[in-house]
């Protein structure tokens, strides 16, 4: 479910959150990660911040936001979810 936003105030930038939930008003943003690099989590919330400062620009409250880590390993996914705060 990839779609770009494209940013107002006079330049075109187009990101792509990797999933973008609605539920009951509520928005929620979930970046997939094919990696457990957890080093890079600073990086992640950076971006992550960016796609909701754009949600908020349109009206929407403050989303909830969360890093879904997937790996696979010997045959079988492992994945662990944080909700970053910010």
């Amino acid at each position: 479910n990839e779609r770009s936003i494209i940013f107002k105030d006079g330049y075109i930038k187009s990101v792509r959150p990797d999933r973008v939930l609605l539920r009951d008003g509520e928005l929620i943003i979930i970046d997939y990660k094919f990696s457990f690099d957890k080093k890079q989590i600073e990086k992640y919330n950076k971006q992550i911040k960016e796609y909701s400062q754009l949600y908020i620009d349109m009206g929407f409250k403050k989303p909830k936001s969360y890093l879904w880590f997937i790996n696979q390993e010997n045959n079988r996914f492992i994945s662990d979810i944080i909700e970053l705060m910010y």
